[in-house]
């Protein structure tokens, strides 16, 4: 009887350990992706920049969406 019950508590705190290091993983791969997104949109926002002051600089009009309207617009907004 005794042998039962200390299997279950270590079945329960094997449970638990799981579940927590489930969470931090959940929580440690977001951080991750938001960081990962923020450089490919800083990313997307340079090369737009450069493309529109090149057309600038040779007196060319440029009238591609900034990448923010063009997500905009992907995702059916207006």
């Amino acid at each position: 009887m005794l042998s039962t019950l200390l299997g279950r508590k270590l079945d329960e705190r094997k449970t638990r350990l799981l579940n927590e290091g489930r969470v931090e993983g959940r929580r440690e791969g977001r951080n991750e992706g938001r960081a990962e997104g923020r450089l490919r949109e800083r990313a997307a926002w340079d090369a737009w920049l450069e493309r529109m002051m090149a057309a600038q600089a040779k007196g060319e009009p440029f009238t591609e969406p900034p990448p923010s309207r063009r997500a905009d617009d992907a995702n059916g907004a207006a």
